[in-house]
């Protein structure tokens, strides 16, 4: 999840925990930002909620189902790990790259939002077209290239700094 600072709105993101600690047929789960951490939030409105900050990205990725995802790189693995993603636009004031690259589904409202949520993943999985969101893994993540070679580039990066 986002901060504060990055045009997300406060009213629409509590409202946001409000509804999916209250869907009956999903495990809600929080990861919060690794540099801000829930910084500005009124934690006490997140009691009903799993903050999983001590359990790694990947981890979390590999159990989902769905990701919702405003504002966070945690969606390249989301989608490597072919995990749907629901950007919730009413929670923000942003445009995504999942958006621009229509990887996602795009929630606009509460409403619409809890509608998704109570779909399948499977369902959820055919409202996205795959071949955009491969065209995403190759160009956006991996620039192009295959896995091998962009970890390779990778390595030399680091190895030469």
């Amino acid at each position: 999840m986002s901060h504060f600072q990055y045009n997300v709105l406060k009213e629409e993101f509590y409202n946001l925990f409000k509804i999916l600690s209250n869907i009956d047929n999903i495990n809600f789960v929080f990861k919060p930002h690794t540099r801000n951490r829930i910084a500005g939030v009124d934690k006490k409105l997140l009691d009903n909620c799993y903050n999983a900050e001590l359990i790694p990205s990947m981890m979390l990725s590999k159990w989902a189902d769905v990701g919702i995802v405003f504002g966070s790189s945690i969606g390249f693995q989301l989608l490597i790990d072919d995990v749907t993603i629901i950007v919730p636009s009413f929670v923000h004031t942003n445009s995504t790259i999942y958006e621009k690259y229509d990887v996602a589904i795009t929630a606009t409202n509460e409403e619409e939002l809890a509608d998704y949520l109570l779909k399948s993943p499977v369902e959820l999985s055919s409202r996205v077209d795959h071949q955009k969101i491969d065209h995403f893994i190759k160009k956006i993540i991996y620039g192009n290239q295959s896995y091998d070679d962009m970890m390779t580039s990778y390595v030399n990066e680091i190895i030469n700094h």
